[in-house]
């Protein structure tokens, strides 16, 4: 059934954004501070799940494109998608009846919230990838037919920009080229979809996921009591239960920029039942593979979660520190991006790794 938040609860979202964005997709943080002061005390923002969609609604998927270190440093004003909103609904000469994250994973989980606060419209509880990922055709949207088109790009310099071809590709290929022209990082609005298409090719309840993540972490006094819940909301949800793959001290970072992403690597050097194991992780963005003694223990699409064993907090691939103590888990991906279609956008190879995807259930399993 639907739900309403208040501005109390987007922290909830923005640190359970944390934890799906598998290392990337920039710090949430940033942009739920913007959501809270834009809000109301008294305000509420209704989360609707897909079964309360009717067939002729007209949703609109939300999100920023560009550097998540940019999206840091330059603060979003706020309008940046409420122009891009406007942009899209001139060109398709229809007004948006709810919105939809592109991604729940990092900072893009917020931008519908940034807009329904301002525009008075409710946000569909899910998503087009359950996480994170660089490009925005690597999603359930496109690999089921959604038109990208019209997709509508706005900055913190209200510059817009409309592209409006048939081929998906090719809106990727150009939204991606006007980035950098415009600042590095942009907001845009686009894969408008009715009701109908929309309940085919959603991934549903990930709203409702990362609300009860954040809950668990930012409320439960006891650690061990919070392991233990994330580990049942998640097994209960489109993903499934967390394997823990390692526990120790993070060395050996490297990070390059190259094809547009900062690429890298460290290892973890194991302690407590671990001692003398060595694990690999390597990540373009995202973290994309887990590997000890040359064997996999989880590959892209399945999620690897990093979590600093100090804070309690997921580590971002640029919060990395040497000498830092982690435990990683390797959380099995929704099914939908595990099939063979969308392993071809998402998979080990579409990130350059020469190697087949396994799910983690079972890599880990073979690789410990």
């Amino acid at each position: 059934m639907a739900w309403k938040i208040t501005k109390k609860d987007i922290p909830y979202f923005a640190l359970g954004a944390k934890f799906l964005g598998s290392g990337g997709g920039g710090d949430p943080f940033t942009l739920s501070s913007l959501v809270q002061s834009i809000m109301s005390d008294s305000q509420e923002i209704e989360i609707l799940p897909f079964t309360e969609i009717a067939p002729n609604d007209h949703i609109v998927c939300l999100s920023s494109i560009g550097s998540s270190v940019i999206c840091d440093e330059k603060m979003s004003t706020g309008e940046e998608g409420l122009l891009a909103l406007d942009c899209y609904e001139e060109a398709r000469a229809a007004k948006a009846t709810a919105l939809i994250a592109l991604n729940v994973g990092g900072a893009n989980a917020m931008v519908p919230f940034i807009v329904a606060a301002q525009r008075n419209l409710p946000i569909v509880d899910g998503d087009g990838t359950g996480r994170t990922f660089p490009e925005i055709h690597m999603s359930s949207f496109h690999l089921m037919g959604v038109q990208a088109g019209p997709l509508a790009m706005s900055n913190q310099h209200r510059e817009t920009r409309l592209f409006d071809e048939v081929d998906n590709h090719r809106i990727v290929r150009e939204a991606r080229q006007q980035v950098h022209p415009m600042g590095g990082i942009v907001y845009i609005a686009g894969f408008g979809m009715d009701g109908r298409q929309m309940s085919t090719v959603i991934l549903p309840s990930t709203l409702q996921l990362i609300y009860e993540l954040g809950r668990i972490f930012l409320e439960t006094p006891s650690r061990a009591a919070s392991l233990q819940q994330m580990h049942a909301v998640l097994t209960n949800s489109i993903f499934g239960s967390p394997r823990c793959l390692i526990q120790g001290k993070i060395r050996g970072i490297s990070r390059r920029f190259q094809n547009g992403l900062i690429e890298g690597r460290f290892e973890i050097l194991g302690t407590e039942r671990w001692d003398g194991q060595v694990v690999e992780v390597g990540f373009g963005n995202e973290y994309n593979y887990a590997r000890k003694n040359d064997r996999y223990l989880c590959l892209t699409p399945d999620l690897l979660l990093v979590l600093d064993e100090e804070t309690f907090q997921p580590c971002m691939t640029e919060d990395l520190q040497e000498g830092r103590l982690v435990t990683m888990y390797g959380i099995p991906a929704p099914n939908v991006l595990r099939t063979s279609d969308m392993l071809e956008f998402v998979g080990p190879r579409a990130f350059g790794i020469d190697a087949e995807f396994i799910p983690v259930e079972f890599a880990s399993e073979a690789g410990v």
